[in-house]
């Protein structure tokens, strides 16, 4: 996988959040991707850093879940 094809599928995962939480986090993972290619890093290496777009939607719903919020427009 790339760094393309990553962030492709983090958005599509993203899509029934609203698009102001979406650009957010896009923008952050965006952020952390030159982060770790300035370093030294490899795309691989960094998105095993970020973890896999399953865990990182995961976080966002155990986010929600302790907030007691929601970042869902609708379902």
């Amino acid at each position: 996988m790339t760094k393309q094809d990553y962030i492709k599928e983090l958005k599509h995962g993203l899509s029934r959040y609203p698009q102001d939480f979406q650009n957010d986090i896009l923008e952050t993972f965006e952020e952390h991707f030159a982060a770790g290619l300035a370093s030294g890093q490899s795309e691989e290496q960094v998105m095993n850093n970020l973890g896999t777009i399953e865990e990182v939607l995961t976080n966002i719903k155990e986010m929600e879940d302790s907030l007691g919020c929601r970042f869902v427009a609708a379902l």
